[in-house]
């Protein structure tokens, strides 16, 4: 007895029609996991305000391969990682009050580095 396509056989009889392992685990929408993190100081002195920013951030996205044929048993799935830290540094010198003073110039000093990286493993 044959059976129609998404209808269950009867009781008893076999469906030789192939059905996935884990039908739910490919999805359009890619999972996404995302961390945040910041830290803000500032000291200030007599002549020398001195501040650091340092910023984290972190992202995982999983994307859950189809099964593959002939089997529907085993499925590639792919893991996308950013991992990101910024560091600041700023310095603001005052003048001493004197009418002949200028305040110092403000300065500041970044660095930044990102490593997005991809794994592909089997399951």
């Amino acid at each position: 007895m044959p059976s129609r396509v998404g209808t269950p056989p009867p009781a008893g009889w076999y469906d030789p029609a192939p059905t996935l392992a884990d039908s739910t685990r490919h999805q359009q929408w890619k999972p996404r996991e995302q961390y945040f993190a910041r830290l803000n100081h500032r000291w200030r002195g007599t002549h020398w305000d001195l501040g650091y920013k340092g910023e984290a951030f972190q992202d995982r996205i999983t994307n859950r391969g189809r099964p593959r044929a002939p089997y529907h048993e085993t499925a590639f799935d792919e893991q996308y990682l950013t991992h990101r830290l910024d560091n600041a540094v700023f310095a603001e010198g005052r003048g001493t009050g004197d009418a002949g003073s200028t305040p110092c110039s403000r300065t500041s000093a970044t660095a930044a580095s990102a490593t997005p990286g991809s794994a592909t493993s089997p399951t």
